[in-house]
C-alpha cells in the first residue's frame, strides 16, 4: 500500500495541512503540558498534534517517513522531523488486505484507511484491520463513503454504490429460444441477478442461458421501451402489408428449398444440431446476414406461411371433394328414380 515515490530528495522542505494523527487518538490541546501548564516538560503524544499540519515529505529509499509528537523549545507539541529509515519489519507498517478471497458480496467488508492516503480497503470479513506505523493523514471526506463492498471472480473489490433505482434488468433474447452462443464484448455473470441494485448504468453481462438475453444495468426495463424486444403491437410499426396468397406461396417455396443439414460446433463438438447453413440461403428473410446469425423470428413466420398456405390449400381440396361427393350422391338418385 506504499506510495511509490522514486527517487526525490531526502526531504521536500514544504509543509501541507493535508496530515494529521489516526482518527481513535484521544484530543488533546496543542501546545498545553499534559499537567496543565504551558511550556512543561511532559512528553507529547500524538492527540496533542491532533490537526496540526505534518511536513510534506518524502524518503529517497524505504518506506514513506513517520513522525513523532515532540514538543518545541516554545513548549508547544508539533509533528518533528521525519524519520527515514528501512521498510518496517513484516506487520509493522501498513497493511493492505484488498483482493481477500470471498464467495458472496457477504463475506466482504470495506474499512477506511487513513495511514498514507485517504484509502477505501476491500477486506474479507475474517480479516484483520490494516495496521499503519505513521501517524495518518486527514482527508475531506470519508474513504468508503459511497463505496461497497463486492464478490467479483471471488475476490473482495470495492465498488461504487448503485445509484438510486439502477437494477439488472434481463433483455429480451433470441424471439425464439435456441441454444446458448458466446457475445463477443460481453463477460459472463458471476453474481450479478436480475433484479439486484448495480452501480454502472450500462454494464452488461451474460448469464449464459439458452435465449441468449443478457443482463444489464439501468434504471427502467429495456423489454418495456419502444424497440426494446421484437415486439408485434401495431402502434411500433409502420408499413403494415398484410400477406396475400402470393406471398405466401413465395415464403412457402422458399421455406421448401432450404437445404437442412447436422453439424457439430467447432466448441460444442459433442452435441449434433440440426438446421440449415446461412452461406447457403445469404438472402432468406430467415438470415440476419450482418450478424451472421438465423432470424429466428423470421425462420419461425416463413414455417407459418407455408402452413397457412397448405391449410388454404386443404382447405380447397375438401370443398371439392364435398361438391364431387354431391353431385355423385345426386346421379345415384336420378339412377334409382329410374
Amino acid at each position: 500500500m506504499k506510495r511509490a515515490l522514486g527517487l526525490v530528495p531526502l526531504f521536500v522542505l514544504a509543509t501541507s495541512m493535508a496530515g494529521c494523527p489516526g482518527q481513535d487518538d484521544p484530543p488533546h490541546d496543542g501546545g498545553t503540558a499534559h499537567d496543565g501548564t504551558a511550556g512543561g516538560t511532559t512528553a507529547c503524544v500524538p492527540g496533542d498534534c491532533q490537526n496540526k499540519p505534518v511536513p510534506a515529505i518524502g524518503c529517497a529509499t524505504g518506506p514513506e517517513p513517520t513522525f513523532l509528537c515532540t514538543r518545541g523549545t516554545d513548549g508547544s507539541c508539533a509533528w518533528g522531523p521525519p524519520i527515514c529509515g528501512p521498510a518496517p519489519d513484516a506487520g509493522s507498517g501498513t497493511t493492505d488486505a484488498g483482493g481477500a478471497a470471498c464467495k458472496v458480496d457477504a463475506d466482504c467488508r470495506l474499512v477506511d484507511d487513513y495511514c498514507t492516503g485517504c484509502d477505501c480497503r476491500a477486506l474479507s470479513k475474517t480479516d484483520p484491520d490494516p495496521v499503519c506505523a505513521g501517524p495518518g493523514v486527514r482527508c475531506l471526506a470519508q474513504p468508503c463513503m459511497g463505496k461497497t463492498a463486492q464478490c467479483q471472480a471471488g475476490k473482495c473489490a470495492v465498488r461504487d454504490k448503485p445509484a438510486a433505482g439502477q437494477t439488472w434488468y434481463a433483455t429480451c433474447g433470441d424471439p425464439v429460444c435456441g441454444a446458448w452462443r458466446p457475445k463477443d464484448g460481453v463477460p459472463l455473470c458471476t453474481t450479478q441477478k436480475a433484479g439486484d441494485a448495480c452501480a454502472n448504468a450500462g454494464e452488461r453481462c451474460d448469464p449464459k442461458g439458452d435465449c441468449n438475453a443478457l443482463l444489464v444495468c439501468a434504471t427502467a426495463d429495456p423489454t418495456k421501451s419502444p424497440g426494446g424486444c421484437p415486439i408485434s403491437r401495431r402502434d411500433t410499426k409502420r408499413d403494415i402489408r398484410y400477406l396475400g396468397p402470393d406471398d405466401l406461396r413465395r415464403y412457402h417455396d422458399e421455406l421448401l428449398t432450404l437445404r437442412l443439414a447436422t453439424w457439430r460446433y467447432k466448441h460444442d463438438p459433442a452435441r449434433e444440431r440440426l438446421g440449415f447453413i446461412i452461406d447457403d440461403h445469404e438472402q432468406s428473410v430467415a438470415v440476419d446476414a450482418p450478424q451472421s446469425i438465423v432470424d429466428l423470428y423470421g425462420y419461425t413466420s416463413l414455417a407459418v406461411a407455408t402452413v397457412q398456405l397448405q391449410a388454404r390449400e386443404l382447405a380447397d381440396v375438401q370443398r371439392e371433394l364435398a361438391a364431387m361427393r354431391r353431385k355423385l350422391a345426386a346421379l345415384e338418385g336420378r339412377r334409382r328414380a329410374r
